[in-house]
Formats: structure tokens, sequence, C-alpha cells
């Protein structure tokens, strides 16, 4: 949520659809990115139809294709997209509210968790703070 410019931002990941809405209802802007994982997962998913339906079940599969959201102080939407735990940075998507899209390093150590929150002209990316595992947090100001 924008609560800056009173819009909604939605995400739909598997199509890469991005929509921003205002409180009324109307599209303000939209946006697509491509899923570089949406071939392959369209193949994958097939295939386990194809053999369910050969034994008559019925499956629900979640696909997690970008992992977190969030908008920052200019109503950019941000995401996760990829972590690179080897280099210790994760890969963040601005998606400009003016058009196009360009790509934001964040310096991670060896967090690459899944949480997302922009705040001011910092982001940060954090682990779930009630999971058992190891918990992690990286901060970073996003020119």
């Amino acid at each position: 949520m924008d609560h800056a410019r009173a819009r909604l931002h939605t995400f739909d990941a598997f199509a890469g659809s991005l929509k921003v809405f205002s409180l009324d209802g109307t599209i303000a802007w939209h946006a697509r990115i491509e899923n570089r994982d949406r071939e392959r997962v369209l193949r994958w998913l097939e295939s386990i139809e194809e053999g369910a339906r050969a034994r008559n079940e019925k499956k629900l599969h979640e696909i997690y294709s970008w992992s977190a959201m969030a908008v920052d102080a200019k109503g950019n939407t941000l995401i996760i997209d990829r972590c690179r735990r080897s280099e210790g940075e994760i890969d963040i998507l601005r998606i400009k509210a003016g058009g196009g899209t360009e790509p934001v390093i964040l310096a991670s150590g060896e967090c690459c968790a899944g949480g997302l929150v922009a705040w001011s002209d910092f982001v940060l990316v954090h682990s779930d703070p009630a999971a058992p595992a190891q918990r992690c947090a990286a901060i970073g100001r996003v020119p």
C-alpha cells in the first residue's frame, strides 16, 4: 500500500503483471516484467498434470516466482528478484511509477531472506522473526 499517494500495488508474480489501483478501484498505472522461469514452470506443471490425470488425482501447487514486494518513498514498486548468496548480494527490481524498470543491488552478506520493507530511502531485507532458523537482516540505502 502506498499511503502517501492512496494507491494499492498488486503483483501477479507468475504473469509478471503489476497493477497499481487508486482507492476508487481504477488502475492508476501498470507494468509488466518478464518472468524468466515462466516457461520452465509451465512445462513442470504440464508434466505433473499429465501424471495426476493418469492416476485420477487432483493436486494444488503453490509457485513463488518473486518472494517479496514493497513500495518505496517515491511510489515505485520494489521486488526481490534473486539472492546471490555466494556474492553476498540481493538483486531487487525497481518498477518505476513513471515507467521503466531498473535493478538495485543490496549488499546482504549471508542474509538471503524473503521479507522486504521500504522505509524512506532505505530497504530492509529480513527473515521471518518467528522462524526457528537463523535470523538475519540486511539494510541499505536505495538511490
